[in-house]
């Protein structure tokens, strides 16, 4: 199995991206288009971003903590991966990962239209459909939170149908534009999709 996902990241990730499809099912994202790269251009709307967090910081990151070792299960290492909407032309909603952010700067409370960070604004992504994990009814139901808050565990299509009302949801893990070491929130790099044990559909899951 990990042979395959090896595969077939090294085709995805050596391949053009291209428009990302108006309409996909489950079937479509967890099959053909799994990994696919794509482009992606449209509105995002800050005040709409989810957190899932904790999670632990990508490799190429190189988060450290004070004796040297580098992304270790502690408040250190640890922070979120930041979700946010992007409405697109034909007013369909794609999610992108933005990438990871250090728990520090995970906001307190969800973003205000007032503040001049959470305006709308037209943003484009390079990256890779992601398929969700389904997490378990007994998982969720034992993990009560509200889906209106900025923060999540973990995330699957059901979960962002009540938030956006829109069926089969598409999940995108920004790979472009790249930005520099220390900048956040950090984008995934290909290194850490071929040679870290941690695959993107992690990134959201509810066992990570």
């Amino acid at each position: 199995q990990k042979v395959e996902y090896l595969s077939l990241m090294q085709q995805r990730l050596s391949s053009d991206a291209v428009e990302c499809p108006r309409y996909l099912t489950q079937e479509d994202i967890n099959n053909e288009h799994r990994f696919k790269k794509v482009s992606v251009n449209g509105i995002a709307q800050p005040t709409q971003t989810i957190y899932i967090s904790p999670r632990k910081a990508p490799y190429s990151a190189q988060i450290k903590r004070s004796h040297g070792s580098s992304n270790n299960h502690d408040q250190q290492a640890l922070g979120a991966y930041e979700y946010v909407p992007i409405y697109t032309a034909s007013n369909e909603v794609i999610l992108v990962n933005r990438g990871w952010i250090p728990s520090e700067q995970i906001p307190l409370q969800p973003a205000s239209d007032t503040l001049t960070s959470s305006v709308s604004k037209e943003e484009s992504y390079n990256g890779l459909i992601t398929p969700l994990q389904a997490v378990p009814k007994f998982f969720k139901d034992a993990n009560k939170f509200d889906i209106n808050n900025h923060v999540w565990p973990f995330m699957d299509n059901e979960l962002l149908q009540q938030k956006f009302g829109q069926r089969d949801m598409v999940v995108v893990d920004a790979l472009e534009p790249s930005n520099e070491a220390g900048q956040f929130p950090h984008r995934v790099q290909s290194y850490d999709l071929l040679y870290v044990n941690i695959q993107p559909m992690q990134h959201s899951a509810y066992v990570w």
